[in-house]
């Protein structure tokens, strides 16, 4: 069974906020579906995040459709059927809560039906995201950067070198483990662990779009220039880099990065 559920433009729209979960009728409904038929896939279409915690574990799949438009029948039937293999990846996180996302707390919703806010204070400043997740110790539901494919990839032989005085060649290799083919998208996380002002734990600075067969290895390489590793000093109004070690980590999404090391900027 397929359920196709989520919002639609009665419910969500550039010109009023939302709800961070569906209406309570459609989750009960799917719910019901998947204690019929236990092998219910949820297709969900959204333009952001969904509350899924409270419904998850009774299905086996789900796919985040986002709102596909004209061409998106066709490509979900060929995604669900087996003709290619998913290859997006998440632009944000989701949380298993509301209250979990580091923007929530500056969010004054009232209780209109449409949940508009009066006041909003953006006091999360660069910690959005998963940067906020990562600052407050809160795991997501599903992090920034995941995403499932039909075959699986393996990261090998990373290497960094200095080109220059503050770009660094990151090259790595994958490999598709799995048997059908497929791309994965390889993201590369730059962390400043000893800074003069608050950064995040890790920030995404490059990432490629690997399309391998069943067994092929790709060899990788991601520049990293002077923005990968400089922070905006807000007393000489422009963006410089600190020396120091910074360690640069690459992988599948935010939260699933086995390859690192370290180099040193002087």
């Amino acid at each position: 069974v397929v359920v196709c559920t989520g919002f639609d433009s009665d419910t969500e729209g550039e010109g009023f906020d939302r709800p961070f979960a569906m209406p309570e009728y459609k989750v009960q409904f799917l719910k019901k579906v998947a204690a019929l038929n236990p092998k219910t896939v949820v297709v969900v279409n959204s333009g952001g995040a969904v509350e899924m915690a409270s419904w998850i574990d009774c299905v086996p799949a789900v796919v985040m459709a986002w709102h596909s438009g004209q061409e998106g029948g066709t490509a979900l039937a060929e995604i669900l059927t087996g003709k290619l293999s998913p290859s997006g990846r998440l632009p944000i996180s989701i949380e298993e809560v509301e209250n979990d996302n580091p923007a929530s707390a500056y969010y004054h919703a009232t209780s209109s039906p449409r949940w508009e806010s009066a006041r909003i204070d953006y006091g999360e400043g660069i910690f959005t995201g998963y940067r906020g997740y990562d600052r407050n110790g809160v795991k997501p539901l599903f992090p920034f950067g995941d995403g499932l494919s039909y075959t699986t990839f393996e990261y090998s032989d990373l290497t960094l070198d200095r080109v220059g005085a503050d770009s660094v060649k990151v090259e790595f290799d994958i490999r598709n483990t799995g048997r059908m083919a497929s791309s994965e998208v390889a993201q590369v996380y730059v962390s400043d662990p000893v800074c003069s002002v608050a950064r995040p734990e890790k920030e995404l600075k490059g990432y490629a779009k690997v399309f391998l067969k069943p067994g092929e290895k790709r060899h990788v390489t991601v520049m990293l220039d002077k923005e990968a590793f400089a922070f905006y000093d807000m007393d000489c109004k422009d963006f410089r880099v600190e020396p120091g070690d910074f360690t640069v980590s690459v992988g599948h999404s935010s939260a699933d990065r086995p390859l690192s090391a370290t180099v040193i900027i002087e």
